[in-house]
C-alpha cells in the first residue's frame, strides 16, 4: 500500500488527477465587487474607451482608479481632458511605478483586486463573482472563455483546458493548460486578492505594468494556487493596435494599425471612441484588432 504522503507526492510530480476532486464554489453568497485599477501611456482616448465600457458592462467598487505617464505634451493634454470626461476616477500621475502601486494597495480596503490595461474594453456585462477560497484559486480571468483558442502575441491556436462547473463560473487547472490558459498572471481583466498582491510586489523590482507581468509570471506563479476560474465566455478583450512600451516587442497593428499620436490627435479635436460599437464579432482570444468606432 502506498504511504498517503507519498501518494500526494505522486499527484503532484506528475500533475495526477485525485480521485473526486472538484472546486467547489459557494453558490449563494456573492463577493464583494474588485477595485478597478487601470494602467495607462499615452492613450488617453483608449483608456476613455475602457472607462466607458467600465461604466456600461462590468460590476466594480466605486471610483476606478487610473495610474497613468505620459511622454509628450500633446498627450499630457489628452489625460487633461480624460480627467473632465470622468471625474468620479481617481486620477494618479505616475512618479514611480513600483512605489505608487504599493502605496495605493496598502492604502485600499478593497479585498478583491482587478487589473486592466489602457487598450482593453469590455464589450460583454460582466458576470456576478462568487465568494473565492483565494488558497486554492490563483485568479479569476474575465479575458477568457470557451470562445478563446487564439494567443494573439505568439500567433498561435491552442485547445481549452479540461473545464468543469463552479458555480456561475468555469474552473481549470492551469498548470494543465495551454496558450492564454497556462497564465496565472496577467494585467488584463484578471482579479486576485489584494493580500496576495501586495506580498509577492516586495518579492521582485520593477518599473513598468510590462516588468511586473512579467516578474510576477517569472517569480511568483510556481506558487500560485491550481485554479483559476473564467466566465463561460470571455467579456473583456485588448485591442493590439499600438505598441507604447519599448522593452517587450509586442505584435500590435498588423490589421488595423492606429497610432497612440492619431489617437490623441482625434481626441483632442472632439472625437472620442465609441466603445460600445468596436468589438463587432466574439473574440477567439484575449487579444484581437478591430477597426475602432468613433463618436463626437
Amino acid at each position: 500500500m502506498i504511504r498517503p504522503s507519498l501518494k500526494e507526492n505522486l499527484f503532484r510530480l506528475f500533475g495526477l488527477e485525485r480521485p473526486g476532486e472538484k472546486l467547489v464554489l459557494d453558490r449563494e453568497a456573492e463577493a464583494q465587487p474588485p477595485a478597478l485599477v487601470i494602467f495607462s501611456k499615452d492613450r488617453a482616448c483608449q483608456v476613455d474607451g475602457l472607462l466607458q465600457s467600465v461604466a456600461g458592462r462590468a460590476t466594480i467598487s466605486p471610483n476606478p482608479i487610473v495610474i497613468w505617464k505620459t511622454s509628450a505634451k500633446s498627450h499630457a493634454e489628452g489625460y487633461a481632458r480624460i480627467r473632465e470626461l470622468h471625474p468620479a476616477v481617481n486620477w494618479i500621475e505616475e512618479k514611480s511605478f513600483r512605489q505608487d502601486l504599493s502605496s495605493l494597495l496598502q492604502e485600499s480596503p478593497i479585498q478583491p483586486l482587478m487589473f486592466c490595461t489602457d487598450d482593453g474594453i469590455f464589450f460583454a456585462s460582466t458576470p456576478s463573482l462568487p465568494v473565492v477560497d483565494w488558497g486554492r484559486v490563483a485568479g479569476i480571468s474575465l479575458r477568457l472563455g470557451q470562445n478563446s483558442r487564439y494567443c494573439h502575441p505568439a500567433d498561435e491556436d491552442y485547445p481549452p483546458p479540461k473545464f468543469q462547473a463552479a458555480g456561475n463560473l468555469l474552473a481549470w487547472r492551469w498548470r494543465k493548460a495551454r496558450g492564454d490558459f497556462r497564465v496565472a498572471y496577467s494585467l488584463d481583466a484578471h482579479i486576485y486578492p489584494r493580500k496576495r498582491i501586495l506580498e509577492v510586489l516586495q518579492r521582485f523590482g520593477f518599473s513598468n505594468p510590462n516588468q511586473l507581468e512579467d516578474r510576477l509570471n517569472r517569480f511568483c506563479a510556481k506558487d500560485a494556487p491550481e485554479w483559476m476560474l473564467c466566465p463561460e465566455q470571455s467579456c473583456y478583450v485588448s485591442l493590439p493596435i499600438n505598441r507604447v512600451n519599448t522593452e517587450f516587442a509586442n505584435r500590435a497593428g498588423l490589421q488595423y494599425p492606429v497610432s497612440e499620436e492619431e489617437l490623441v490627435t482625434k481626441f483632442l479635436a472632439g472625437d472620442r471612441l465609441d466603445a460600445a460599437k468596436i468589438v463587432s464579432s466574439q473574440p477567439i482570444g484575449p487579444h484581437q484588432e478591430y477597426p475602432l468606432a468613433w463618436m463626437r
